[in-house]
């Protein structure tokens, strides 16, 4: 098996780079804006197929010394590797004690709840911006927040499922 995690050091903290996503996607899906002509160009200069250029998505662990703090969860299973990448540190998802929300869109949040839609992380504060969570309080303004990031249709209503769980852990 591959490795999952990368160990640094900031300062007296240890960090992780947790790899949860290993996939290939387009130059179309990551680049606005930009004719065929010019994303088969831009791939071409840099060596990649313009249909199969490698991306990954990661998320961070910090441990400093007494407190575990996870910034952001990635994606759930089957797909994600996120409790894989957690296993291999020898870390249990309850010993989390914060999990820090830099926004909403799914690669971020989609793995707050585990696969039988329970609180992943049970005993951590999930940390988010006061203005970010005001949005997520009304209907109207969720169905906004997934047509300005051109989300799929359902979700605006997954994302407030998992918030809904964790709404009394949340710190503003």
């Amino acid at each position: 098996m591959e490795n999952l995690t990368y160990k640094f050091k900031l300062g007296n903290i240890e960090g992780f780079v947790l790899s949860v996503v290993n996939n290939m996607t387009t130059a179309g899906d990551l680049v606005v804006n930009a004719t065929p002509d010019e994303l088969d160009a831009a791939a071409e200069k840099v060596g990649f197929n313009p249909d199969q250029i490698p991306t990954s998505i990661n998320n961070l662990l910090f441990k400093t010394g007494d407190q575990t703090i996870l910034v952001d969860t990635g994606i759930p299973k089957p797909g994600g590797t996120m409790f894989a990448a957690l296993e291999e540190l020898e870390i249990d998802p309850g010993e989390i004690d914060f999990v820090v929300i830099t926004h909403s869109d799914l690669d971020h949040i989609g793995a707050i709840l585990d696969e039988n839609g329970e609180v992943s992380f049970p005993n951590a504060k999930h940390v988010m911006l006061d203005d970010a969570w005001q949005y997520w309080q009304t209907e109207e303004s969720r169905l906004e927040l997934s047509r300005l990031n051109k989300w799929g249709p359902d979700s605006h209503v997954i994302g407030w499922k998992m918030y809904s769980k964790v709404r009394d852990s949340m710190i503003f």
